[in-house]
């Protein structure tokens, strides 16, 4: 081997660009896979822990290619969420963000900690870069990198909205179905402290 193809090969993003292929194609059977099955999480964490494949590349949106792929993911969470590609609602009201609902309430709550976790994460680990003594000269640093957080907790955001309405929703029918087995009206709650009835004038005793 010459000195000039030792020098080829060693170039950086070489390596890379051989497997790009590769990355791609399991972002695209992972994410085929979440379109089947609506329990599995599209955070990029689980999608890294699936396939392997860094948080950094579904990150890297200037590349068109996986950009396209971020762009499939984002509208399959809307689809989850109950939202169409405008983020409008669909479908009727009070129904489960769920293709199936068939999620058990143990799952839904493992993955909207997880959403939440990953939030945390995002924002200490700019605390971890940027919060030390402020320095002008770090400044654009800062702003940039604050740029891509606030972009990524938006997103952990949006994954997090349909998983506590879908929470809401199932605490909501326990509730009623708990006051129906007491045999209550469908405006009181269980603890009379907590009516639902709205306040209305009351007659004198």
């Amino acid at each position: 081997m010459t000195t000039s193809e030792t020098r080829e090969r060693g170039k950086p993003g070489r390596k890379a660009e051989r497997e790009k292929p590769r990355i791609l194609k399991a972002l695209l059977d992972d994410l085929a896979l979440c379109e089947a099955d609506p329990t599995l999480s599209l955070s990029y964490e689980a999608i890294r822990k699936r396939t392997g494949v860094s948080r950094g590349h579904l990150s890297n949106t200037t590349d068109e290619d996986y950009a396209g792929i971020v762009a499939k993911i984002k509208k399959l969470e809307l689809r989850r969420a109950g939202l169409d590609e405008e983020g409008a609602a669909r479908g009727a009201a009070g129904a489960s963000p769920f293709a199936d609902a068939s999620m058990s309430d143990a799952a839904l709550a493992g993955r909207a900690e997880e959403r939440v976790g990953e939030l945390a994460r995002l924002m200490r680990e700019w605390l971890s870069r940027h919060g030390g003594t402020p320095r002008a000269a770090m400044a654009a640093l800062a702003l940039h990198d604050l740029d891509l957080t606030l972009g990524q907790v938006y997103r952990e955001a949006t994954g997090l909205r349909p998983l506590v309405r879908e929470i809401g929703r199932r605490e909501d029918l326990a509730h009623a179905a708990a006051r129906e087995a007491a045999g209550l009206g469908p405006g009181r709650a269980l603890d009379p402290q907590l009516t639902l009835d709205e306040a209305g004038p009351r007659g004198s005793s």
